[in-house]
């Protein structure tokens, strides 16, 4: 698609670079573990090894799953090389970024706390922008001067992801989902946000990693797995994150 702005365009090497960075915060120190378990879902993914890591499918969720579990590598830090995408298969790369989350410790100062709440704080009477159709979204807009939420694939009310260009420098809030790390658009909308505007990420792909905020985010909305048999068995029964048991929701702000 054109863009009007070529400095706004998708730059693929600077969401290399992005990805590059996490992989490196992820791996750097840290000792390798074998992987004792690869799963997959209709929605979500995961791995363990000494923990577990999850994320969301990169595929389309509700479609069967593509990637032969017995070809994945045998232990967490080859498989999280597969966040570069070298495999060519979206959900590999996913699987790429259950290994980033597995290994990246959870950071000290890190809370307890859903990230629509901190949405919902920062953005009371603001203009907020909200990348992927999440299900609070249906209940919080009221709460706003101006609300949008962008989607790739949209639904009634939604706008298509074409209209970030226009919506997101006028955003004081913007709330992205971890996918956007995989489906290759994060360093662009990163960039499409206003100077001093509040940025968060959020969802199960969302790495703790440190390098985000050097990238321009100011909030990281992840997931600690509490219960790993009940994270696997939810996957497996097609659970979608909202209905997953064994998990916890944790802020980390900049």
């Amino acid at each position: 698609m054109p863009y009007e702005n070529a400095q706004t365009a998708p730059s693929p090497a600077r969401q290399a670079r992005l990805l590059a960075d996490i992989l490196a915060s992820a791996c750097k120190g840290r000792p390798d573990m074998p992987v004792r378990a690869y799963v997959q879902g209709a929605h979500l993914l995961g791995l363990r090894g000494q923990g577990m890591g999850l994320c969301s499918r990169a595929a389309r969720h509700g479609e069967p799953p593509a990637v032969e579990l017995q070809t994945l590598p045998s232990s967490v830090k080859e498989t999280a090389e597969l966040l570069l995408g070298r495999s060519g298969e979206p959900d590999a790369t996913a699987f790429g970024m259950a290994a980033v989350n597995l290994l990246l410790p959870f950071p000290a100062e890190a809370a307890t706390m859903k990230a629509q709440e901190l949405i919902m704080d920062k953005g009371r009477g603001k203009r907020v922008a909200v990348v992927g159709h999440f299900p609070f979204v249906e209940r919080m807009g009221g709460e706003f001067a101006e609300f949008w939420v962008i989607e790739k694939e949209p639904r009634p009310g939604d706008r298509p992801e074409q209209d970030a260009e226009a919506l997101l420098p006028k955003a004081d809030v913007v709330a992205m989902t971890g996918t956007t790390l995989l489906n290759g658009s994060c360093e662009r909308l990163l960039r499409l946000c206003r100077p001093g505007a509040f940025t968060i990420m959020l969802g199960p792909s969302t790495p703790m990693s440190p390098c985000l905020f050097d990238w321009g985010l100011q909030a990281l909305g992840g997931t600690r797995v509490s219960d790993p048999d009940l994270a696997v068995e939810g996957i497996q029964e097609g659970r979608t994150f909202k209905q997953l048991r064994g998990v916890e929701q944790i802020i980390w702000l900049k």
